[in-house]
């Protein structure tokens, strides 16, 4: 069973990838992001001795759960339904009201990708103090 650690470093590098992308590539700076924040939530999750969901919703929901009470629970639980909810949106076309579908590059902008990184980093730094 991976230990906390290998999940810790998982997120660290996908939220330097995300660093890396978001001024050319928003929408894959973004899920890099989303991804950083699912794999520290899955070191959380392992640090509790849990399994991890295999599930992303799963994941994100134990995490949630796990973290109540700490100080970056509620933080965590604001960003998880964010995240959540943009995830999709950034990996396929998405339908729009007019029956076509929009590309993951007109989801997300390069200054929102930059506040969802700083965001996850911030919850990556008060997890890892707590790991």
């Amino acid at each position: 069973m991976p230990q906390p650690e290998q999940y810790r470093r998982i997120s660290e590098r996908y939220a330097q990838a995300a660093e890396f992308t978001d001024g050319n590539v928003p929408e894959a700076s973004g899920f890099d992001a989303y991804h950083a924040f699912e794999s520290i939530g899955a070191a959380w999750i392992r640090h509790c001795g849990q399994m991890v969901p295999r599930s992303h919703k799963g994941k994100m929901r134990h995490f949630i759960q796990l973290c109540r009470g700490r100080r970056f629970g509620r933080s965590a639980a604001a960003l998880a339904g964010v995240l959540n909810g943009l995830r999709n949106r950034m990996l396929y076309p998405i339908p729009d009201v007019n029956g076509n579908f929009d590309l993951p590059e007109n989801q997300i902008s390069s200054e929102d990708a930059e506040d969802m990184i700083r965001r996850v980093r911030g919850i990556i730094r008060q997890v890892e103090a707590d790991l």
